[in-house]
C-alpha cells in the first residue's frame, strides 16, 4: 500500500517556499547546540519495517527526517532516519502551533530555549530559566 499526498501549489506559493528557504544557511547537527524559538518541520520519508517485516522503530510511525531552523542565526541542521520527537511530559515545552506547512511538512512551532538529543525518537529538552551558557560544552 502506498501513501502520497500530491498537492498542486500555486505558483505564488513556490515562490514563498523558495524564498523562505533559500534563507537558511545549512549547518552540521551539533546536539549540544540552543536554538531559541525553534521552527521544528517533520518529513516522512518511510516504512520504519524492512521488506521483510522487520521492525526498525515505532511500530504506529514512519521514519522522518527533521530539520530544525533558528531564526535568529538564519541557520538549520537536519536528522535523518528518526521515528519521532519525545517531549518526556516536559512542563516547560511550550508550543505556539502545529500545522502543516506548503512543503507537506508538518510544522512545530516551539517558543523558548530548547536542545535536541540524537536518540532514534529525538528528545527534546527545554532549557528555560537556566543558565544557557552553563549548557554549551
Amino acid at each position: 500500500m502506498g501513501i502520497l499526498h500530491n498537492i498542486e501549489l500555486h505558483e505564488e506559493s513556490v515562490k514563498y517556499l523558495n524564498e523562505v528557504f533559500n534563507q537558511y544557511e545549512e549547518i552540521k547537527y551539533d546536539s549540544n547546540l540552543i536554538i531559541i524559538n525553534p521552527l521544528v518541520h517533520l518529513y516522512g520519508t518511510h516504512d520504519t519495517r524492512t521488506v521483510d517485516g522487520e521492525l526498525n522503530g515505532y511500530n504506529d510511525a514512519l521514519f522522518i527526517t527533521i530539520k530544525i531552523y533558528d531564526k535568529e542565526t538564519m541557520q538549520f541542521m537536519q536528522i535523518h532516519n528518526r521515528d519521532g520527537l519525545d517531549f518526556y511530559n516536559n512542563k516547560n515545552v511550550h508550543i505556539q502551533q502545529i500545522k502543516v506547512f506548503k512543503d507537506g511538512s508538518t510544522l512545530i512551532q516551539l517558543t523558548g530555549n530548547y536542545k535536541f538529543g540524537n536518540c532514534q525518537s529525538v528528545d527534546v529538552w527545554s532549557v528555560n530559566g537556566y543558565d544557557l551558557e552553563a549548557f554549551r560544552y
